[in-house]
Order: structure tokens, then sequence, then C-alpha cells
């Protein structure tokens, strides 16, 4: 009698780690994992609640929606733009995530409106080593 009910419970644990697995493209064609590259220093970090690109001394994008592919395993997904301030706040910036995921590596750039766009190469599984870069603060004269 024990051997018939192991089998539901092993289908419901295959089930739950299938939902929970970190292929980058599931579930829903969502980009899910860290992305990243030491030389640049910058990390994505892409959820299925949301994503988050960090960049040295301070500078993030951040966006509330999880990255959606398209069939063609481009994205584009709006957010706000948080640049660099030398720990100084400054006000958030709408902004887009443009790029597209192929193999192990995401090229995006981040489209404030500005500028010609802020275009990053990472891979999958790689830290940006955000911890290893000294950003110098904002001086301020003496009295």
């Amino acid at each position: 009698m024990a051997q018939r009910f192991r089998w539901p419970a092993l289908l419901t644990l295959a089930l739950v780690a299938a939902a929970c697995s970190s292929d980058p493209t599931s579930p829903g064609n969502l980009l899910i994992g860290r992305f990243g590259d030491p030389e640049l220093h910058a990390e994505l970090l892409a959820l299925h609640g949301g994503a988050e690109l960090m960049l040295p001394c301070g500078g993030y994008f951040t966006s509330g929606d999880p990255i959606e592919l398209t069939s063609g395993n481009q994205f584009s997904r709006t957010g706000k733009w948080y640049p660099q301030s030398f720990g100084v706040p400054v006000t958030p910036i709408d902004a887009k995530l443009n790029g597209s995921f192929s193999g192990d590596v995401v090229t995006l750039a981040i489209d404030a409106g500005g500028d010609a766009p802020l275009v990053y190469t990472l891979r999958r599984d790689v830290s940006g080593q955000l911890n290893q870069v000294a950003c110098a603060l904002a001086s301020r004269a003496s009295p």
C-alpha cells in the first residue's frame, strides 16, 4: 500500500521542480537567471517577479515585471533608470531595457531617451563582481 502513494508524491515533486527550473525561457518564455560581466562590473538578475540590472558606483535599472522573450528571444522591458550618482540620490528616469538572449549570453541596452544607449553583453551564472569596484564619492570642500 505504501508503494501506491509513492508515485503521486514523486510526480508532485517532479512538477514542483520543473516549475522552479532555472531554464532561462521557462515558464511562459521568461528570461530567468543571473547574468554578469566581471570586467564591466555589470550584473542582471532576472526573476519571475521582475528584473534588476546593477552597475558600478550605484547605477541601476529596475523593473517590477519579468523579462518576457519573443519567439526570436528578443525583449523590451520598461522600468526606472537610476544613473550613477557617486552616492548622491537622484530622481529615477523612465527607461527601457532592450535586448536579446542566445545560448548563455544576454545582450542588452538601457535606453533612457538621451545619449546613445548603454550596451552590455552578460554571461549566465557569472558575477559582475560589483563588490570589487572602488567608487569615488562626491567630495565636499572643507569649511
